[in-house]
């Protein structure tokens, strides 16, 4: 599914960039440039992609320092949870 999305949005960009030959001037502050529109898109689209690839790779590396919090604390609860309940056992053996 992920894959066909990515096509997609890959050949409409490929077709607005081919129907859009003409050049733009970019302004940025005091600078200016003229640049393909081709240029323009595809550098869009590919910072866009990056930025979000960022963020997910962020998120994703704070997801798996909760998920290795919660499973030491998981474990440390099930260590405490096993002490208290070892003599009990003994107990109802008996």
């Amino acid at each position: 599914m992920y894959l066909a999305l990515v096509v997609v949005i890959s050949v409409v960009l490929l077709i607005l960039a081919v129907q859009n030959p003409d050049t733009t001037f970019l302004r940025f502050l005091t600078w200016q440039w003229q640049v393909p529109t081709v240029v323009l898109v595809i550098g869009s689209a590919l910072a866009g992609a990056l930025i979000s690839s960022a963020l997910g790779v962020a998120g994703r590396f704070r997801l798996g320092r909760r998920l290795r919090e919660q499973g030491a604390r998981i474990r440390a609860l099930e260590e405490q949870l096993g002490s208290q309940t070892a003599p009990a056992e003994e107990v109802q053996k008996q």
